[in-house]
């Protein structure tokens, strides 16, 4: 594909990112992901998926790194939201909790999954620092949303999840069992 046509060679790069870091080939998948990102500047389409490669490879720093390219531009909400994402899956709360607080107010339309994405990082970021009442209580939102019809199963998977992880924190194992299952 020629120079011609960065948009083309951003998402070919992308797509091959993707696939060597999921069969094992990390670090080809992140340079790939890094060419991806390169060819389009400040768009989250390649950086989010490079910043999770750079968090499973043990390097958040790099992941906040990279998303700071787009911190400055329209989505830059949603970009202080996955660095918080970063921080917290980092397990560095303190780093996070700041920066997850803004998906709280995040209503439109177009930032649901931004918002859901952000609150699930908050909950993850709570329970790292004890706090699995209100870790519970952030999750409300996202509750409402898994009990409709069509919902995405990646939502009420999440919620599984965290519920379960709260249910430990809360010293009631048999709960965090069934809400695995």
């Amino acid at each position: 594909v020629s120079d011609a046509h960065p948009g083309l060679r951003a998402e070919l790069h992308l797509v091959a990112g993707v696939v060597l870091h999921a069969v094992g080939y990390a670090a080809e998948g992140v340079d790939r992901l890094r060419q991806a990102a390169a060819l389009a500047p400040g768009e989250l389409r390649y950086l989010v998926p490079l910043a999770n490669a750079l968090i499973i490879a043990g390097d958040p720093a790099g992941a906040v790194q990279a998303l700071a390219a787009a911190a400055q531009g329209p989505q830059g909400r949603a970009v202080r939201v996955y660095q918080g994402c970063a921080h917290a899956l980092a397990g560095q709360p303190d780093q996070a909790i700041p920066l997850l607080e803004g998906a709280k107010g995040m209503t439109l339309p177009h930032l649901r999954d931004v918002r859901y994405a952000g609150l699930a990082c908050l909950a993850h970021a709570l329970l790292a620092k004890g706090q699995p009442v209100q870790a519970e209580r952030v999750l409300a939102p996202i509750r409402v949303q898994a009990a409709n019809p069509g919902t995405a199963p990646g939502i009420a998977w999440r919620l599984m999840a965290l519920d379960g992880r709260i249910a430990l924190a809360r010293k009631d194992p048999l709960t965090a069992a069934r809400r695995w299952i």
